[in-house]
């Protein structure tokens, strides 16, 4: 067995000094509010295993979060516990969805409130082992 000696998250700086602040709030599937996600921006839509080109602290118990991206530009943002590898059975994920390709365009000064991520666990179940 490999276990992680710390948290990815730990090596990463937390930023809201951008150019461009995005604030909002991750709940859960009832609407109500999640602490310890972090919220990230990339900026390729096939997200993978590269590094975001953005990520927040960790929500707080009100479930808020603020994210500093350094451009303007179509950024894809999710929310999830934990920070590296693969998202695992269980964990809380979520992506912005208020666009069809999950992308959110922010433009240069601009400051964009209250948007709302959703976050449900990951489930591995395939649609044939759940009829």
């Amino acid at each position: 067995m490999v276990r992680k000696a710390k948290s990815a998250a730990a090596s990463e700086t937390f930023s809201s000094a951008g150019q461009i602040l995005v604030n909002g709030r991750i709940v859960d599937a009832e609407g109500a509010p999640v602490a310890g996600l972090h919220v990230f921006a990339y900026v390729d839509r096939v997200i993978g295993h590269k590094r975001p080109a953005a990520m927040s602290a960790p929500t707080g118990k009100d479930g808020r979060f603020r994210l500093g991206l350094e451009k303007p530009g179509v950024y894809y943002v999710g929310a999830r516990q934990n920070y590296g590898d693969s998202p695992i059975p269980g964990e809380l994920f979520g992506m912005y969805d208020e666009s069809a390709d999950h992308g959110l365009k922010v433009e240069s000064g601009r400051k964009i409130d209250d948007i709302e991520i959703i976050v449900e666990p990951i489930s591995l179940s395939f649609a044939s082992e759940e009829k």
